[in-house]
């Protein structure tokens, strides 16, 4: 697979730990895609790609991928219910508190392109990723299976096409996101062995990825 730029600096932070301590406080401002406390100094850099936890009003917790921040607000993707985190989004916290854990959040997300391009380092997002709001064919949670001791491991997600699907659709590549939004930088993607064509609603791809590390 191609990795982007930003992967590298991902993968250091998860082998060997970006040497930034989390962070935890009282959240004095929330939305769908933000977290403000107005105490906080954080900078501009050292969170990028970690995992800040928050608490609704409601109770519970959600978390949610930061994007970016200043030194008092954290711009995240979206926030996810950890037992549903392919699903709808998680309830937006409340002004209570909230932990950013160190290191940095799993790529857990698989999306599908028919753009017929090479991937490319530089690339930011999955360039033609699929994204119908309803479609089958939209990004989802990725099955890691791997043996002690091995070094490989292979992720695999099975599309199904749906009546919402734009259809057909020849699937060219495929890309790997710590994030379920087709917005946020890729990590990492590869143009499949073969392309694969979608007719019907109920016709199926299964994306298998061989990793080696």
């Amino acid at each position: 697979m191609t990795k982007t730029n930003a992967s590298l600096d991902k993968e250091w932070n998860v082998v060997i730990g970006s040497g930034v301590a989390g962070a935890k406080g009282t959240a004095t401002a929330t939305s769908a895609t933000s977290l403000t406390d107005s105490g906080a100094s954080w900078g501009t850099t050292q969170f990028i790609g970690s995992l800040v936890v928050g608490t609704p009003a409601s109770g519970g917790l959600v978390y949610a991928n930061v994007i970016s921040h200043t030194g008092t607000v954290l711009t995240v993707d979206r926030w996810y219910d950890a037992t549903t985190p392919g699903g709808s989004a998680g309830t937006t916290p409340g002004n209570n508190q909230y932990v950013i854990i160190p290191g940095q959040s799993p790529n857990m997300f698989m999306g599908i392109s028919t753009n017929a391009s090479a991937v490319g380092s530089g690339d930011t997002t999955l360039v033609g990723e699929i994204t119908t709001s309803g479609g089958g064919l939209i990004r989802k949670i990725a099955a890691l299976t791997h043996s002690a001791s091995a070094s490989t491991g292979t992720v695999v997600a099975v599309f199904t096409a749906n009546g919402t699907d734009s259809l057909p659709a020849v699937v060219h590549k495929m890309g790997i996101s710590n994030s379920l939004l087709s917005t946020v930088i890729n990590l990492l993607q590869t143009v499949l062995n073969a392309d694969a064509t979608l007719t019907t609603s109920g016709d199926q791809l299964t994306v298998t990825d061989t990793i080696t590390l």
